[in-house]
This record gives C-alpha cells, structure tokens and sequence, in this order.
C-alpha cells in the first residue's frame, strides 16, 4: 500500500496534476466521469491520497478560485471513496464553527463554505492512519493523547475505546464527531493560551518537543523552507510536508515502511 499525502492547498490546484499525471488529465475527468481511470497516475502507480486540510483561506488566489477548487477536491473524493481521503485543517474548522476563528478569515465566503462543510462531513474528518502512521493536518502530541484517552474511557457508552479493530485515527475522528475541546485549542507557539495544542494548531516545536510515542506522523499546518523528516525517541519519525507549493507532497509505502519520496531529511534526534 503507497500514500500520497498533499499539503496545505490554501485554493491552489497544483494537486490536480501531481494526482492524475496532467491537468488536462484531470480536466478530462471532470467533465467526463466514465473515462478510464488506467492513465490517471494516482490509480497506475496504486496509491491512496490523503490530503491534509486547509483548502480554503488564500492571501493570493481570488475568493471564486478558492471556492470552485475546494469543490473540485469534495468532487474528487466522492468519485474514489476508497482512494482519496479530506482531513481538516484550523482554516477549515473556522467555518464549520466559527468560534475557532483563525487569520484569513473570508466572512464573505461563510455561507458557501459553511454548507460545503456541513453537507460533505461524512467525508472530512481530522485523522487517518495507515501502517504506522498517523496523517492529520498539525499533529497529536502525547499530553493531547493523553488527555483524549482519559475522555474516551470516560465515554464507554458512547464508543467502545477497546475494540481491537479501531486505530488511534478513529478515536480522534470520535472525539471530533462529539466535539471534544482541547482538539481545537491552540497552545503557545500558535498565540494560544493551552499548554495542551490542538491537533488542528500544533506547531512544530511543540510537536517535537512531546511527540506522540509509538507512532511516525505525516503533518502540513507548519509551513517548511523544505520539506522536513525529523527522527524521534523509538525509531519513529515526524515528516512535516507543508512548504508552500507544488512540492507541498510526499508518498510513503506502508509495506516497506519508507518514504518512496526524497525530500531533504535532517535527522535530528529528540
């Protein structure tokens, strides 16, 4: 199994032909959904697309441009539901609830992108898990765990936190359904308040400094000169991919346990 992960968005579309190959490929599709899917790249080279969240909120791209894109990705994963999986993001949970309000707020764009959210949230949520590795838009570190697992436990009549099938994804993807606070706080690093951030606003340092044990983490939110691979405790990694551009992207192969891609790695140990 191989997983391309595509980085903050901001309403570019760049993904389009990092995904299908060309964009006159992903042009095709859009206004023809029988055409074969065999020169699409994502589908001949066998991989799943997760993208991380933030779609939306652009200091450069005109507001019409952000929007039609954001539906172009809704589009996209609704056509390959087992493919392509929609992870949120701080500039995205603004407006499903706007009392997490963030920079780039566009009140204009409220309305559009609030039903968006709403009418699509079977398809969005903040974590997804393949292999040993845990994708969300900032990052969980372990006092943000260790406080979602005391409230899982508290909710045994909601959810059962034992079952052997379910992944750290989908007790954070609960806890976002039942909207559990300290997922949305911002800590200091983030001109917050919490000592505990949010999975949608940890920041670099705060991720490294108190990495989830047992686990590697794919990450956008942090914005790279380049993209980063930061070794941690245990032999487990931090990947953060969000540098701003095309190149905001990475494919990993759960089988091998490597990164097929080979952006620059620094190694620093924690």
């Amino acid at each position: 199994m191989k997983v391309l992960t595509i980085g903050d968005i901001h309403g570019d579309d760049w993904w389009k032909s990092v995904i299908f190959g060309a964009e006159l490929l992903y042009s095709s599709f859009r206004e023809n959904n029988n055409i074969s899917h065999d020169n699409f790249k994502f589908i001949k080279d066998g991989l799943e697309v997760v993208f991380v969240g933030d779609y939306v909120d652009s200091h450069h791209i005109p507001n019409h441009e952000v929007l039609e894109n954001l539906r172009d990705i809704v589009h996209l994963a609704r056509s390959f539901p087992d493919r392509v999986t929609l992870l949120l993001g701080n500039h995205d949970i603004q407006y499903i609830d706007t009392k997490y309000r963030c920079s780039g707020f566009r009140a204009e764009l409220l309305h559009d992108y609030k039903e968006i959210f709403e009418t699509n949230r079977d398809i969005f949520k903040p974590a997804f898990m393949f292999g040993n590795y845990l994708v969300s838009h900032a990052g969980v570190t372990q006092r943000l765990w260790n406080i979602c697992e005391k409230k899982l436990r508290e909710s045994k009549h909601l959810y059962d936190y034992n079952d052997p099938e379910k992944t750290i994804a989908d007790h954070l993807n609960f806890l976002f359904e039942i909207r559990f606070e300290p997922l949305f706080y911002a800590g200091w690093a983030r001109g917050g308040i919490s000592s505990t951030p949010g999975i949608f606003w940890a920041d670099q340092r705060e991720l490294i400094a108190d990495p989830l044990a047992g686990y590697s983490q794919i990450v956008g939110h942090t914005r790279q000169k380049e993209k980063n691979t930061v070794a941690i405790e245990g032999g487990h990694t931090l990947h953060f991919i969000d540098v701003g551009s095309r190149d905001s992207h990475d494919i990993f192969d759960v089988d091998t346990k490597t990164k097929v891609s080979n952006p620059s790695t620094r190694g620093m140990k924690y």
